[in-house]
């Protein structure tokens, strides 16, 4: 222990406290004037000294000052003070404190006297800490706490974390939240501190006042010298010796309120109040500005009032419009907010407050070149001020100009070492570059400098969450969520890490609360954006769906993400992902995620290739061989490496490979797979590969170029015998070569607008390969083709509705070749389908949303698939109540060639699927309802029905060609998926598909007439332990099925219970996994007809055999 003075001629030997963290961080120090330096100097407003010895005079010293263990340092008034210790601790001091650095070291403890004064720590990776004051010793196991030592007691407030405090006298257990004080001569004793006031001298207040050259002109000379010269101290942020020019300039109003703007400035909240109430405003609009501006500071509803009123008390003033400016955007009025900024600039173009504040509003609201313009103006009139670097840099950023963007940081910070802003700019353009420890500091620093910002604090968590701190992590997201509870980033963010924790049910709750809460950066947001925001919270809950095996959930999940924003990626990404074992829906499958890969931004992972392939057969499903999606929801990355291995028994095995490496401007990905399994006895094996090439260049923000190489090869016949597969003619192969060559540009102007245009080429070789007995033999039919395609695609946002238009045109030329040819000579054909789509979502109220489309089709192939048709579709969306949606739709539409597959076009429409894997030139008119109701803990009960009357060319002809045929579909769905508890989920669904051809049975000898599917699937998902979890999924499967195949109706049934395992283990960060998969776990007997004619092979739906999988996954 420790004795050093107290006060002048005082000595006393002082207790320790002792912080409790997980981990050391090493931080560079600068060039140290000792052994071992003991930290560094980062910020320094006003007059901070330091001395070595009790007897060695004060020097001042400056940003970066290398501070020795031994050395005492000072803050004198007015002024505040910030230093990182070796050990990566840092720490805030105000003014008039003094502090003795007595010991700081990565290996052993470090120990600090706190001589008077306030003093703000976050220690995050050491082991031991200790503080001394004069009047009590506390134990803490915590990360951060404030301590104030006074004349006659100290204080102790623990923001995170939890505090043993003790004297002789007694002692006090503290936890976050809690604070206690202690005088000499009694124990510590408990008082109510909450932990924002104990810092709001530390709380960053934003400058508003300015006097131009005619206001200066009307005060006496050596009163506007004065001002003008503290005036250009403030635009180089030099607060400190801004204040001290205007040392006895007087009391005018023009004086006090540039006074009391730096007494905010420098943190000094309390001076500043007491000298507003003692002018009480003097009629000075400026005046009134300020004291709104700390009641809109400390969420006190009067400050609204005061801003209007001091703006219709000075109509002319600037600072009461940007008062106002605050105020609006405090109770939500963003683009009103950036309306008052916009009338502070014309009132007072010389105030550089006016245009910064202009800036930063045209910024949040993604207005890039008009913040680019009044930053250009910012910097004519105020080159030194550094906030404009600051905006300057999160415009770059926004850009994607990641280094331009670092540069510009730095600059603002070499400027202004004490705003926040800067430091969280220059920390996310660090994260963006992969450098998450330089990253992680300077948001630490952000933190430290504005320790109220509950969204610096929530970031901060996102950072520690990469780098495998969770609990770090979760005491610093409890902490956002004490300091602002209606912010939806704390919730969002620790959905993400419980996630990575395996606690997907922990996720969903946090993940749901987030959703809940979007609303509420209406004061950072506009309404347009709180509805991206809201899209990627629904998007963030797809991954604790996935693994919860809630797959209609899942589904959901994605309709709510493009029903709010329809021109981002996640929303097409996650439906990519949920439709992966619906049949009948490859088409919006793929199109789905070609629409993903190209609005997407540089860096994020790539696109798990069951979800580019086409029809990529996996062992389960949506949960395998694929890339988690929730690990990289938020944060891009140079570089991502996915490996996955899977082997199994029916000489089952496969492999994928995922990679991508980005650049500023550009980057490189490249998927690769392979699947074979052995096939049912008189079929061949699955084999299924491919791979895709993609090279994705963005000159800028606004415009990305994407080019794409693919080839796949697709082989194999059913998984598991057809109930009808003895009385239709056997499809026993159906290889399929293709290769695709794609080049597509989007231009995105802002959030709420876009431009697509594509163009593609395919090159196809397909083989049918038909066994019709010993007595007709076998047949194949192999064609070769040539596809092109072109697509344009316009979406915005206009007010309250949006609008879509889009066109395409697909022309394939083939050549068919039967084997045996029969005499018959290769036929030649030719398709085309050109498409027209223009759409609008109007929406009527919060509440409801009516979508009206319509559609021109032009199809160009052998009759009677042709056909030229315009079409209408309406619907509506209505939310009963808010977390229950109803949607309806009546539709129409006509498929095109099969291998028109991939599109841009919507295929979706006010909630439902419109992209169906028919034949070609099948008409189809459609209606759907569905209700979808969230729980509150992140589950989802709902249901939903859709009928469709379908036009069949050539389909119920008996054996004749050229006539079309009518065929019902029916669909019914109910779900109901939940957690039950913290590690227990359930998921029961009731699933229903009629295909009821309405003619004659005897006219479709080829395809089933009539076919009822019925599952019900339940599944459990349980948590073992941390890193161990399992599901268990039974369903009943009931079938009925009726052919005529020439001699009579076939009628079959089918009715079995099915059962899977699966068992799963995840390394911390997720960068190892593995998992083992029992399909069919009692090995029970039983046929399927699937009902995707088409005929490739795709996702297994159910294993003919118990089939036993070990899938082993690496992520870098």
């Amino acid at each position: 222990m420790h004795c050093w003075p107290t006060r002048p001629g005082v000595a006393r030997c002082l207790g320790r406290i002792v912080v409790a963290t997980l981990a050391a961080s090493v931080s560079t120090l600068a060039t140290a004037a000792c052994d071992e330096p003991a930290g560094q100097l980062i910020n320094a407003e006003g007059l901070v000294e330091r001395r070595a010895t009790e007897t060695s005079p004060w020097q001042v010293i400056e940003v970066p000052a290398t501070l020795c263990a031994g050395d005492m340092i000072a803050v004198r008034p007015p002024g505040r003070a910030a230093v990182q210790l070796r050990d990566g601790s840092l720490l805030r001091l105000d003014e008039n404190s003094t502090l003795h650095v007595l010991a700081a070291s990565r290996e052993r403890q470090t120990e600090l006297g706190l001589v008077e004064g306030f003093l703000h720590v976050i220690t995050r990776m050491r082991k031991h800490f200790s503080v001394t004051t004069p009047f009590i010793n506390a134990l803490v196991e915590g990360t951060e706490f404030s301590v104030a030592s006074r004349k006659r007691r100290a204080q102790v407030v623990v923001e995170s974390g939890t505090v043993r405090t003790e004297n002789a006298h007694g002692s006090v257990v503290l936890p976050a939240g809690a604070a206690i004080e202690a005088i000499a001569d009694a124990g510590p004793r408990q008082i109510e501190v909450r932990p924002l006031d104990a810092l709001r001298w530390a709380i960053h207040y934003p400058q508003i006042v300015w006097h131009d050259d005619d206001a200066l002109a009307r005060l006496p000379a050596a009163q506007a010298d004065a001002l003008r010269a503290a005036q250009a101290q403030m635009a180089a942020a030099r607060y400190g010796d801004a204040l001290r020019l205007l040392d006895g300039v007087g009391n005018g109003p023009e004086a006090t309120s540039t006074r009391v703007s730096l007494l905010l400035a420098l943190g000094r909240v309390d001076d500043a109040v007491a000298t507003l109430d003692r002018v009480q405003h003097e009629g000075d609009p400026a005046l009134a500005a300020l004291t709104a501006l700390i009641q809109v500071a400390r969420n006190q509803p009067q400050g609204s009032d005061t801003a209007r009123q001091a703006a219709a008390a000075g109509p002319d003033s600037a600072a009461a419009r940007l008062a106002l400016s605050h105020a609006r955007q405090a109770r939500g009025a963003l683009d009103e907010a950036l309306a008052a900024a916009r009338d502070a600039t014309r009132l007072a173009p010389q105030n550089p407050f006016a245009w910064a504040r202009r800036a930063e509003l045209e910024l949040s609201l993604t207005l890039t070149a008009a913040a680019r313009r009044s930053l250009a103006e910012l910097t004519a009139r105020a080159p030194q001020l550094p906030r404009a670097k600051t905006l300057l840099g999160f415009a770059e950023l926004i850009d994607g100009a990641t280094g331009a963007a670092r540069q510009r940081f730095g600059e603002a910070l070499a400027a202004d070492d004490s705003d926040p802003l800067a430091y969280f700019g220059q920390g996310l353009a660090a994260v963006r570059s992969g450098d998450y420890e330089d990253g992680r500091r300077d948001i630490e620093r952000a933190v430290l400098l504005d320790p109220g910002n509950a969204e610096l604090r929530a970031y901060l968590a996102r950072v520690y969450v990469e780098e495998d701190r969770s609990a770090l992590a979760g005491k610093e997201l409890e902490l956002a969520r004490r300091l602002d509870p209606a912010s939806p980033t704390p919730w969002q963010f620790d959905a993400l890490r419980k996630l990575r924790d395996n606690d997907p049910v922990g996720a969903l709750a946090d993940g749901r609360r987030a959703i809940e809460l979007n609303d509420n950066r209406a004061v950072l947001r506009s309404p347009h954006l709180l509805d991206i925001d809201r899209a990627a919270h629904s998007a963030s809950l797809g991954p604790a769906y996935s693994r919860l095996g809630f797959d209609l959930s899942l589904r959901r999940a994605a309709i709510d993400a493009l029903f709010d924003d329809p021109i981002g990626a996640s929303g097409h990404r996650l439906l990519a992902d949920a439709l992966t074992l619906m049949p009948r829906h490859q088409a919006a499958r793929t199109s789905a995620s070609l629409k993903a890969r190209l609005r997407q931004p540089l860096g994020r992972a790539p696109l798990p290739q069951h979800v580019v392939a086409q029809k990529f057969p996996i062992a389960e499903g949506s949960r395998a061989l694929s890339p988690e999606e929730g690990t990289d929801l938020f944060l891009r990355g140079t570089g991502h490496l996915f490996v996955t291995a899977v082997a199994g028994n029916q000489e089952t095995r496969a492999a994928s490979i995922a990679a991508m490496r980005a650049a500023e401007r550009a980057e490189v990905s490249l998927n690769h797979y392979h699947y074979q399994r052995s096939g049912l006895d008189g079929f061949p094996d699955t084999r299924i590969s491919g791979t895709h090439l993609g090279m994705r260049f963005a000159p800028s923000a606004t415009h990305t170029v994407l080019a794409e190489l693919s080839t796949a090869e697709l082989k194999g016949g059913p998984d598991v015998p057809g109930l009808l597969q003895d009385s239709m003619p056997p499809l026993v192969d159906n290889p399929l070569n293709r290769d695709t060559a794609r080049l597509a540009f989007r231009h995105a102007p802002g959030t709420d607008s876009e431009t697509l245009i594509v163009a593609s080429s395919d090159r196809l070789r397909e083989r049918s390969e038909f066994d019709f007995g010993p007595v007709f033999g076998s047949s194949t039919l192999s064609t070769t083709a040539y596809a092109n395609t072109v697509e344009i695609l316009h979406s915005s946002h206009l007010s309250e509705h949006r609008l879509t238009l889009g066109a395409g045109h697909y022309r394939e030329n083939s050549k068919g070749v039967q084997i045996p040819s029969f005499g018959f000579p290769p036929m030649w054909a030719r398709s085309t389908h050109t498409t027209i789509y223009g759409r609008v979502d109007y929406k009527h109220s919060n509440k409801m949303t009516v979508h009206v489309a319509a559609t021109h089709d032009d199809l160009d192939d052998m009759p009677p698939a042709s056909a030229t048709r315009a079409g209408g579709k309406i619907g509506l969306s209505y939310d009963l109540a808010a977390p229950t949606r109803l949607q309806l739709a009546i539709a129409q539409g006509i498929k095109g060639p099969k291998y028109y597959d991939q599109t841009i076009l919507p295929t979706d429409f006010a909630g439902f699927n419109q992209t169906f894997d028919d034949f070609t030139g099948t008409r189809w008119r459609s209606q759907a309802i569905s209700v979808d109701h969230r729980l509150g803990n992140g589950g989802r009960i709902g249901a939903g029905a859709s009928h469709r009357l379908l036009d069949v060319p050539n389909a119920g002809c008996g054996f004749a060609v050229g006539c079309r045929t009518d065929w019902d579909e029916w669909l019914y769905e109910a779900y109901v998926e939940k957690p039950l508890t913290a590690d227990i989920a359930l998921s029961l669904n009731w699933i229903v598909e009629k295909l009821d051809f309405t003619g004659d049975a005897s006219d479709s000898p080829t395809l089933p007439s009539y076919v009822r599917t019925e599952l019900v699937p339940i599944g459990i998902w349980w948590h073992l332990t941390d890193r161990l979890s399992s599901r268990i999924e039974a369903t009943h499967l009931r079938q009925h099925a009726m052919i005529d195949p020439g001699g009579g109706i076939v009628d079959r049934t089918e009715d079995v219970w099915l059962a899977n395992v699966h068992l799963s283990h995840e390394e911390p960060r997720q960068r190892f996994g593995f998992s083992i998969d029992v399909h069919n776990l009692f090995d029970r007997r039983f046929r399927f007809q699937n009902t995707d004619w088409n005929g490739s092979p795709r996702t297994p739906l159910f294993y003919a055999d118990r089939t036993v999988l070990l899938q082993l996954t690496m992520r870098y």
